[in-house]
């Protein structure tokens, strides 16, 4: 898969460049994989911008006969960039550092789905204080967010 975008977020110019694989590890297709890269850049105006680069991994496999379990770790600052064919836009404050996640997903008959998902995200923020003569500290900060989100899909 090759992907490539444009968007114009917070001020600033985007473009990105994805490519993916998706691969099936057995000959049942019972465990599969899914590896992709993203080259973004951010343009502020003609004197500013900058480049990041983003890695994805995601392994997953079936454990019984209806219930499936898949891993992703995303390394890379995910600020400004959108996924999912543009589905999903992290319009964050704070450097991204990582995310990492893992779902289970159950399939109740031929139309129902149940899912949960438990997610993990670094971030790093920047904290700046100015005292009474105008100097100023600046403190990093690193700090973690952690989610669990269920939900069910019909599928008609």
């Amino acid at each position: 898969n090759f992907n490539a975008n444009y968007s114009e977020l917070n001020a600033a110019t985007q473009y990105q460049f994805g490519l993916s694989a998706f691969y099936y590890l057995n000959k049942k297709a019972t465990i599969y994989g899914s590896t992709g890269y993203i080259w973004f850049n951010q343009e502020w105006d003609r004197r500013s911008d900058e480049s990041r680069n983003i890695f994805d991994q995601k392994l997953g496999g079936r454990i019984f006969n209806d219930l499936w379990c898949e891993a992703e770790f995303v390394y890379g600052d995910l600020n400004n960039v959108n996924v999912y064919k543009g589905s999903v836009v992290y319009n964050n404050v704070d450097k991204m550092n990582f995310k990492s996640g893992i779902s289970l997903k159950y399939r109740l008959g031929l139309h129902f789905e149940l899912n949960l998902l438990y997610q993990y995200n670094s971030y790093e923020s920047m904290f700046i204080e100015f005292n009474n003569n105008a100097e100023r500290t600046i403190y990093n900060n690193n700090y973690q967010t952690q989610n669990i989100i269920g939900g069910m899909v019909w599928k008609p």
